[in-house]
């Protein structure tokens, strides 16, 4: 079965739930690049990952990434 990303995913780090997929950015050509996670700090901020490094596995969208380094990731801004 292919699994694709979809909005409102679960993000999961390499040591656990890392937070939710709010956004996926994509190219002019509809190319996914960058992942909007919400992430599960204290603050819950969104943050932009790459998408390339992304797998969906049912309901979950797995990164290589721990949730220290989703933490400390570009923060994303609308404008």
């Amino acid at each position: 079965m292919d699994t694709q990303l979809r909005l409102g995913m679960k993000v999961i780090a390499t040591d656990g739930e890392a937070g939710v997929l709010e956004d996926i950015l994509s190219d002019k050509d509809g190319m996914a690049r960058y992942l909007v996670v919400r992430d599960k700090g204290v603050f819950g901020s969104d943050v932009v990952l790459p998408a390339n490094q992304a797998t969906a596995e049912g309901e979950e969208a797995r990164l290589p990434l721990t949730k220290a380094q989703i933490h400390a990731a570009e923060r994303y801004d609308e404008d």
